[in-house]
């Protein structure tokens, strides 16, 4: 019996031991996985003019080798007091089912999330998610930023993973429009009137030399 008792805590360290190997090679491995890139078109700058609108698309791009997305979601923030969001698009893939919410968060951002509807519906390609259109209220500089809100999601055929991509922000130069109808010249009297006098002196200067001939002739 005392035999039995003093060999069980070697035992127990050992039935730990397994059970730990085993818990560890048999989990999803997440380390090593790149997440993909959020990114928006045009970058790094965009140039607007007062008064007018642009629009600009995000992307996820770079998906790893081997893994799919499932779902996603983001937050684009800009600068109220220079750019107004007046239109706002989102875009599925041609053949997959994504099911998604997106709504306006006060004056300054807007937040989309997706998920696909089935597996067959995953997405392992770049693609332009969302597309938005700005108003241009003043001049200036100002930034449109993106950035995970919670994660993207990526399969690699099993349970999904958690990633998160880097923030990415474009910068959008806000510029006066130009003025119409030219540049605006001051002239003097003596200007206007000069090209007029001079063709009039070369009008009596041609009608003496006709005379003069005529008298010659005379």
């Amino acid at each position: 019996m005392s035999l039995i008792c003093g060999r069980l805590p070697r035992i127990s360290v050992l039935v730990f031991a397994v059970t730990l190997i085993l818990t560890l090679t048999s989990a999803p491995v997440t380390a090593g996985v790149n997440p993909p890139s959020m990114e928006i078109d045009p970058h790094p700058t965009i140039t607007a003019t007062v008064s007018t609108q642009f629009t600009i698309q995000v992307w996820i791009r770079n998906m790893p080798t081997g893994y799919s997305m499932t779902a996603f979601d983001f937050v684009v923030v800009w600068d109220p007091t220079q750019v107004e969001l007046v239109d706002h698009q989102p875009n599925t893939p041609p053949g997959k089912s994504w099911g998604f919410g997106m709504g306006q968060i006060g004056p300054h951002s807007i937040i989309s999330s997706r998920e696909a509807s089935t597996q067959a519906d995953y997405v392992d390609f770049d693609f332009a998610w969302v597309s938005l259109t700005f108003h241009c209220l003043a001049e200036g500089t100002s930034k449109i930023r993106i950035e995970t809100v919670d994660t993207v999601w990526l399969s690699n055929g099993g349970t999904p993973i958690p990633t998160i991509p880097e923030p990415f922000e474009i910068t959008c130069n806000q510029v006066a429009p130009r003025p119409v109808g030219g540049v605006v010249v001051p002239t003097s009297k003596l200007e206007i009137v000069a090209p007029f006098a001079a063709l009039a002196g070369l009008i009596v200067a041609i009608s003496a030399v006709v005379v003069v001939k005529k008298r010659s002739k005379a």
